[in-house]
């Protein structure tokens, strides 16, 4: 991951597939000599540090027990058989099911099975 420190003007679209943070002046100069920008900064303008974006799934925002409990699912197993294997109660296993595909804006295991093979859970 690349990660670059610019100067722009106010209301200057950050180059594509990048994440805009301003920063307060003391925090982009300490992160300018971090970096070791040999470009003097332009005057005045607002102060901008630029990261790649890292394109979001919603994989991504499943706890590391509902991404356990997805990829179990994924290789087609129950709940009764996914409570088994990490020792907790089905009820347990149907609450996290239950928040996977509120997570994952599905409808059915199936669908987040396809979404956990698509976001890169399972191989």
């Amino acid at each position: 991951m690349e990660l670059r420190a610019v100067r722009t003007e106010p209301g200057t679209a950050p180059p594509d597939g990048c994440t805009v943070v301003v920063l307060a002046d003391e925090l982009y100069e300490a992160l300018r000599r971090a970096l070791d920008l040999s470009a003097p900064p332009p005057p005045r303008p607002a102060r901008l540090a630029v990261l790649p974006a890292r394109p979001s799934t919603p994989v991504d925002r499943l706890t590391d027990r509902e991404a356990e409990v997805l990829r179990l699912m994924a290789e087609g197993l129950s709940n009764a058989e996914i409570a088994q294997r990490l020792f907790v109660s089905s009820a347990t296993v149907k609450c996290h099911v239950a928040q996977v595909l509120r997570k994952l804006g599905v409808r059915d295991r199936v669908q987040a099975v396809v979404a956990a093979f698509r976001g890169g859970l399972c191989d």
